[in-house]
């Protein structure tokens, strides 16, 4: 039997949504696993050319853009590989990376509101165990 060779981060791409206000329908924003980490991409189609806009250590995921403009797009990253998410937002214009949690708490989903000013997302805040809905609104 041969050895297998450890298995590092899978090498796919996770479509999460468009980005509004452009012609054609406009890019996706996209988790590419590549390495030892995934990170947020940006692309005009399915398989083909895309163009990395995040870069961190840790690996990010679902990365999706909010229904009410492509200005931005919000994300989740580990920090230290204790799984422990935390959301940002990603400003395209500029780069910026806000913090959107409280930087300690396990948070998960992070999925913008249908008119795109909230990001409901679960947490352990309250008592570091306990998860609970918060439903913020991200500073513009």
């Amino acid at each position: 039997m041969t050895p297998r060779r450890p298995r590092r981060s899978p090498p796919c791409t996770s479509c999460r949504a468009r980005r509004r206000g452009q012609p054609g329908g406009g890019e996706s924003v996209a988790t590419h696993g590549f390495g030892d980490t995934t990170q947020a991409h940006l692309g005009e189609r399915q398989g083909g050319e895309r163009r990395q806009v995040t870069c961190f250590p840790e690996r990010v995921k679902g990365a999706s853009f909010g229904p009410a403009n492509g200005d931005s797009f919000s994300v989740q990253k580990d920090g230290g590989g204790g799984e422990f998410f935390q959301g940002y937002r990603f400003d395209l214009a500029t780069g910026a990376v806000t913090l959107l949690t409280d930087g300690k708490s396990r948070n998960g989903g992070g999925t913008w509101s249908r008119k795109g000013d909230r990001i409901p997302y679960t947490s352990t805040r309250r008592n570091g165990h306990a998860t609970d809905l918060s439903v913020p609104t991200p500073a513009a």
